[in-house]
């Protein structure tokens, strides 16, 4: 008798100390996820406060490009229009599109690579847009981006055939012939091309912030653990008191 009594306690140790560990993990994510939280926010208030700052002059070199990161800018200089690229899968209101990626030689400093906006697919070609091969030294106010690194499921650019799908600006660069340039591309703002295209960025973080949900998840599986072991011993007591004594 004694030791069926003492298989069941250990069980019941055994028990406790799983349910223990796995309350434990669910809290501990849940926790995690909004420390991640706080850090999001904190990411996405530094960068509306560097897009919404006066903009700055792109210095000639650029020694730390990640400084410079969402940061507002503006650029001078003359556009390579024969030396564009197109940035596959863009997408602008449920729209298929490109990107149009195009070198701007600087007096004085290296050329900077501009994305200068979307265009439609049937406004893909140079020509369907030609009033807005903008000639002459223009002044350019965007966004300093640094390009974010390949997917490990994203397919490869393939300059040797236009392919684009990832912004890379040393890559692209060497494709255009246009030597170094900063480790950046800036983003166009809205302002207006003549004929309509491309269209400019509104400047905008990007970030999502799903760390209270996660987080609420996590914390809701804890009370459902809690809730399932209470009923378990409710249930395990009722059991005890209504069964027949031998």
């Amino acid at each position: 008798m004694s030791t069926g009594r003492d298989m069941w306690n250990a069980k019941s140790i055994f028990g406790a100390v799983m349910v223990t560990g796995a309350l434990a993990v669910l809290l501990a994510l849940g926790t995690w996820q909004m420390m991640r939280r706080a850090e999001k926010h904190t990411l996405i208030d530094r960068i509306n406060a560097q897009m919404e700052a006066a903009p700055m002059a792109l210095p000639a070199q650029v020694a730390e490009p990640l400084a410079l990161d969402y940061r507002r800018v503006t650029v001078r200089g003359r556009f390579l229009h024969d030396k564009e690229m197109l940035l596959s899968s863009r997408a602008r209101r449920s729209v298929p599109g490109y990107h149009v990626v195009t070198p701007l030689v600087r007096e004085g400093a290296p050329a900077v690579l501009v994305d200068r906006g979307w265009v439609p697919h049937d406004r893909a070609r140079p020509a369907s847009r030609a009033a807005g091969q903008v000639g002459g030294i223009v002044t350019i106010t965007g966004i300093a981006r640094v390009p974010s690194r390949h997917g490990m499921f994203t397919p490869a650019n393939d300059p040797a055939r236009g392919f684009w799908l990832v912004a890379d600006s040393a890559a692209m660069a060497a494709a255009a012939g246009v030597g170094p340039v900063p480790g950046l591309i800036v983003e166009a703002d809205a302002s207006p091309n003549p004929g309509g295209y491309p269209k400019g960025t509104v400047p905008a973080a990007g970030i999502t912030d799903n760390h209270l949900q996660y987080a609420l998840t996590w914390y809701s599986l804890g009370l459902v653990l809690v809730a399932v072991v209470f009923a378990a011993l409710r249930r395990r007591k009722h059991l005890s008191r209504t069964r027949p004594t031998p």
